[in-house]
């Protein structure tokens, strides 16, 4: 189809590598492609030496993490740890410092019913447990607001992705399975927002979420295959599918803005890839019965290709970072950070226009959870799986 017929406006982003194509369609959103051989306009890099480091082999008392859910370094420098063992946030000082805690587990105001994770809005901090709610509170810890598991008419096992800047909420609810004769099909979720301080939700998107075969008459999840990503930040939401390398953002009216699109091929799932994630899920699993941990394993049915990309980290400038894909992170849902690639691995970041603005290499054995100006935060993992949080400087 011709841009005339589109009834687009074609314009040249320039300096980008070798020149991406960026349209603006007739809704005013910009639609953004890049080349297989396209490169962004920047490469940023990580020192060698961490800003601050707390936790690890030697910790003790608040310095002991079990199960790292969040960090978010605050423009001050302070650093915040969700922590899934003590179901808690820890806040430190830029030096690593200890400060205070905030929360408990529990069903009140203040309390969390276990942490599935934490984000940030600016300096703000959101927490969300296990009961679908948010719990919102100021950079030095005042509680503002508790907000319940939200309504979203026709859709079930609702969550939250965050917080716009207005306030206003970002909901995920589950599509009815409307498909359960096809042999393949692809299973989907609504996007929807609620107003601050509302609970009633209204959709705006409908997102694929992850492929279904038939297997003996059963309906099974696809490993290794396409997922979905979502992100919030400032005035936008952004989301993707992994079957291909394709962001699409939309501002707090549900309208599209963005959508960005690479030529990336990433390949088939190879057996090295099928015996990497049986390893990662035994490993996982070591807790339960050896005999139905194997037995699960001989069922998993895995995805003939694999996602075209990684996990999202939205970060409070505005830009949102594209992680390359890594095996083991497929099949540890809520536990965001506790997968550690053994390699280093390369990062992609989106502008707030939804240009490729640079690239940056991450070392090995760490976990990105949050990333600022001039800095990336997140955790690494010692050869007993004892987790360290670890902020190193960036410079762009």
């Amino acid at each position: 189809m011709t841009r005339g017929a589109w009834g687009f406006i074609a314009l040249l982003a320039g300096a980008v590598g070798a020149e991406a194509q960026q349209v603006v369609d007739s809704a005013g959103a910009r639609l953004i492609s890049y080349r297989r051989a396209d490169r962004p306009r920047s490469t940023w890099s990580v020192g060698p030496k961490a800003l601050v480091r707390i936790g690890g082999a030697s910790g003790t008392g608040p310095t002991e993490l079990a199960q790292v859910l969040g960090v978010a370094r605050l423009g001050d420098g302070r650093v915040v740890i969700a922590d899934g063992g003590s179901t808690e946030l820890r806040v430190f000082g830029a030096d690593g410092s200890f400060i205070r805690a905030i929360g408990r587990k529990g069903l009140g105001p203040g309390e969390f019913d276990g942490i599935l994770f934490m984000l940030r809005s600016q300096d703000t901090l959101v927490v969300h447990d296990r009961q679908s709610r948010l719990q919102i509170y100021t950079a030095d810890g005042t509680l503002l607001r508790t907000w319940p598991r939200p309504v979203f008419p026709g859709r079930g096992i609702n969550s939250w992705h965050g917080i716009l800047s207005d306030g206003t909420g970002v909901v995920q609810g589950v599509d009815p399975v409307t498909d359960t004769v096809s042999e393949r099909s692809t299973a989907t979720a609504s996007l929807g927002l609620v107003p601050a301080g509302g609970t009633t939700v209204t959709a705006f998107a409908t997102i694929p979420v992850f492929e279904r075969v038939r297997r003996g008459g059963t309906s099974v999840g696809l490993f290794l295959g396409a997922v979905s990503r979502a992100a919030v930040m400032g005035e936008r939401v952004c989301t993707g599918y992994t079957i291909r390398w394709e962001v699409r953002c939309f501002d707090r009216r549900g309208r599209l803005q963005s959508r960005t699109t690479r030529d990336v091929s990433p390949g088939a799932v190879n057996e090295a890839d099928r015996e990497e994630f049986r390893r990662g899920y035994l490993a996982a699993n070591r807790s339960q019965p050896l005999e139905r941990v194997q037995a699960s394993i001989r069922m998993l049915q895995f995805a003939d290709e694999r996602s075209a990309f990684g996990r999202f980290v939205p970060s409070p400038t505005g830009e949102l970072w594209i992680g390359e894909f890594v095996v083991l992170e497929s099949f540890v849902p809520g536990r965001r950070g506790t997968v550690i690639p053994p390699k280093p691995t390369t990062w992609s970041v989106l502008g707030a226009d939804g240009r490729w603005v640079a690239n940056v290499v991450l070392p090995a054995r760490f976990s990105l959870l949050d990333a600022g100006r001039d800095y990336v935060a997140g955790i690494e993992l010692d050869e007993d799986d004892v987790e360290t949080v670890v902020v190193y400087p960036l410079t762009r």
